[in-house]
């Protein structure tokens, strides 16, 4: 049967997510990969599957598998460093459950449009047809105030389309909005994570979003922030 992969230096378990019987984990050291496993009915876990970077994202600085997630037959793994030199990007790859042990690649993210040192894919959920992803060293408001943006699948296109850019309110330079997001069927957060709070500087705050009934494309801030 297929062994997982096991090394110093490997960082397995930096990144997890589960859906169902099924548990996706992330090792982004020494190249990367993400490694599938199902849950049987004794309880104990299979190794279904691993995943490697493609060959752009294959370089150590990449950082493959750094962030994972899965809802039902698709995952999806980031690789938010620069794969390999000031000019590329991170990146998400998008894959899709093929058979019980294949899973198959589908899609690539990125944006040309943020920094290279942008870190895209950082972090990232999915939930049905909506992908949200983290940037947080993108620079909107400055170095390092961080954006995120949310995928949709186009059934007839069979494509991720992007939908919405997100941008924290009164953002500013290092407060890393988007260094976590999560996506689910009540709308999106996303979190800042050295946001200035009335208590204290440097706190950190999560933002939340839902999506506007008469306009697919509008996702508005729900709360203005959630402080501890």
């Amino acid at each position: 049967g297929l062994t997982a992969r096991r090394a110093a230096g490997d960082r397995w378990g930096e990144s997890v997510d589960r859906a169902g019987d099924l548990l996706v984990g992330g090792a982004p050291g020494n190249g990367g990969y993400a490694a599938i496993y199902e849950q049987l009915g004794d309880g104990s876990y299979v190794i279904r599957t691993m995943l490697s970077p493609p060959s752009d994202l294959s370089d150590p600085q990449a950082r493959f598998g750094q962030a994972v997630a899965i809802d039902a037959s698709t995952v999806i793994v980031g690789a938010p460093w620069p794969e390999a030199g000031d000019e590329d990007r991170g990146g998400v790859v998008v894959y899709q459950r093929d058979s019980v042990t294949a899973w198959i690649e589908t899609a690539r993210l990125d944006d040309d449009l943020t920094p290279s040192n942008g870190r895209f894919g950082e972090s990232l959920d999915i939930h049905d047809d909506l992908i949200v992803v983290g940037i947080p060293a993108d620079n909107p408001a400055g170095d390092g105030s961080g954006s995120a943006q949310i995928f949709r699948y186009s059934p007839t296109s069979d494509i991720w389309v992007l939908e919405h850019d997100l941008l924290g309110f009164d953002v500013r330079a290092s407060d890393r909005f988007g260094d976590d997001v999560a996506v689910g069927p009540y709308g999106v957060a996303v979190g800042a994570l050295y946001y200035d709070t009335p208590y204290s500087d440097d706190a950190g705050v999560a933002f939340t979003y839902r999506q506007m009934p008469w306009d697919d494309d509008n996702w508005q801030h729900d709360i203005r922030m959630i402080r501890p």
